[in-house]
């Protein structure tokens, strides 16, 4: 099997939203799956229903 360097790592985003909607918006209005396998969000912006907004091809995992 003959893969390339980057299939062979997983790329991890970490950053604090200080609950900023803008920052939120602006993060996830980008193409994130080109560049991350997984995002982890701290004090990410929280809507009016309870809920985070999650782009396109992602998947929401909350801590227990």
């Amino acid at each position: 099997m003959n893969l390339q360097p980057n299939e062979q790592r997983l790329r991890i985003l970490q950053i604090n939203m200080n609950r900023s909607e803008a920052a939120h918006l602006d993060l996830i209005n980008r193409n994130l799956g080109k560049y991350w396998d997984i995002i982890c969000l701290q004090e990410p912006h929280i809507t009016k229903y309870g809920n985070i907004r999650t782009p396109k091809n992602f998947r929401q995992v909350y801590p227990v």
